[in-house]
């Protein structure tokens, strides 16, 4: 916790030194706040080199999710994703509520491209969950539908 250091060095009164006195009370006070939100940046570099050996030329690789000069990570991603499908801001919105939380652009397009991927990269996801619902004897089932075969059927 950060101290206010509002300790009167000279008495109010008589202007006399409070250095060395001790305190006969201490009170606190707090605030709440929200941190500053930012942009973090990070950089890849990708060093090229050749073999002495046998001239082949090497270049290191970035990580998978790198693929442009620059580009924007998951937290943005999802924070764009979630402003649009469970607040249901628009896009210009979205754009504006980045810039006016991070003074960083972003242009409506590229939200649109955030959510076309996040959107596309459910299927692989949807593909497997049908096969594996295809496969159950009850594909849904609530708590009226699990008393009425209690009751009426005589088991559990």
């Amino acid at each position: 916790m950060k101290g206010c250091g509002n300790i009167w060095a000279k008495c109010k009164c008589c202007n006399k030194s409070l250095a060395k006195n001790l305190s006969i009370k201490h009170e606190r006070r707090q605030v709440f706040d929200l941190p500053n939100i930012e942009i973090n940046i990070t950089e890849y570099q990708a060093h090229t080199k050749q073999c002495s050996k046998c001239n082949t030329i090497n270049k290191a690789s970035f990580p998978e999710n790198i693929n442009g000069v620059t580009g924007y990570g998951n937290n943005i991603i999802t924070f764009a994703s979630y402003c649009n499908t469970y607040q249901m801001l628009p896009y210009k919105r979205i754009s504006e509520l980045i810039f006016d939380l991070t003074s960083h652009n972003i242009s409506t397009g590229v939200i649109y491209n955030f959510l076309t991927s996040q959107y596309n990269s459910t299927e692989v996801f949807e593909d497997k969950l049908i096969k594996e619902l295809i496969k159950e004897k009850v594909l849904h089932s609530d708590i009226q539908a699990l008393m009425f075969k209690v009751n009426f059927i005589g088991y559990m």
